[in-house]
């Protein structure tokens, strides 16, 4: 495991290789699943550039500064995902990307359907569940949960506001 430091370097030379192997991968075997796995890659290294700090913190997804993110890999990788869509083939990796879709086209985390974001993890979880998987699924409903309580409070304070 290399040292705290060389992480951040570590994690730019895998995003690209992926990138790349997926490339690869789709021009030697046209096949959906090649084409949704760039497609789930091209958006993860899209915020390549925002993920971590000079200082090789990592930034959470919430936290990262939206113009770093690399737009021209955002729409390939989005293209790629509304043709999947178009064909009607909901596959593994398509429900990853459309998770990470939904995270890129949104203004801000705060703005994240994430309604529509606990619909598409819950296909996830049941056909490859894991722990990661699992607790996505876990955040975006507690999320969901909170985000509707805040609106619910507003509206309450709307309404008493209106009587009074």
């Amino acid at each position: 495991m290399p040292a705290r430091a060389g992480l951040p370097n570590r994690l730019d030379a895998v995003l690209r290789w992926s990138t790349w192997l997926a490339r690869r991968s789709l021009e030697l075997l046209p096949d959906p699943d090649a084409e949704d796995l760039l497609a789930l890659t091209l958006l993860h290294e899209s915020r390549r550039s925002a993920r971590t700090t000079h200082d090789g913190e990592m930034i959470l997804l919430e936290d990262q500064d939206r113009s770093l993110w690399n737009r021209e890999l955002l729409e390939e990788g989005i293209r790629l995902l509304r043709h999947a869509f178009a064909s009607r083939r909901l596959e593994p990796y398509t429900m990853r990307a459309a998770i990470s879709a939904l995270h890129a086209e949104a203004s801000s985390s705060a703005a994240t359907h994430l309604v529509r974001s606990c619909c598409l993890v819950r296909p996830a979880v049941e056909d490859r569940p894991s722990p990661v998987v699992e607790l996505n699924r876990v955040v975006s409903f507690f999320r969901e949960a909170l985000t509707s309580q805040e609106q619910q409070r507003r509206f309450q304070r709307r309404r008493l506001a209106e009587i009074k």
